[in-house]
């Protein structure tokens, strides 16, 4: 019986992962850096709740997100002023 996680089977996430594995093994050892991600980072993250709660930081250090519209208008009005545009 396939399990499917995502869109894919157990078979297919598997080979996936091999793939990706072999591929930043190669980058690993072409550039001299450690790799990204490991089999352990994958499976410690894989399928993780991505969602998250701002009310502490809201609560404890102030913190008010704007829509993103707003950040970035007002980032290009600064970046205009700064440039003398």
């Amino acid at each position: 019986m396939n399990t499917y996680i995502h869109g894919y089977s157990e078979k297919e996430l598997k080979r996936l992962q091999d793939q990706a594995n072999t591929l930043d093994a190669l980058f690993s050892k072409i550039t001299g850096k450690p790799p990204n991600m490991t089999r352990s980072i994958v499976k410690t993250y894989y399928g993780a709740d991505p969602s998250c709660n701002s009310s502490k930081a809201g609560k404890e250090l102030g913190y008010n997100p704007r829509s993103p519209e707003e950040t970035l208008k007002e980032s290009l009005i600064y970046l205009a002023e700064r440039e003398g545009l």
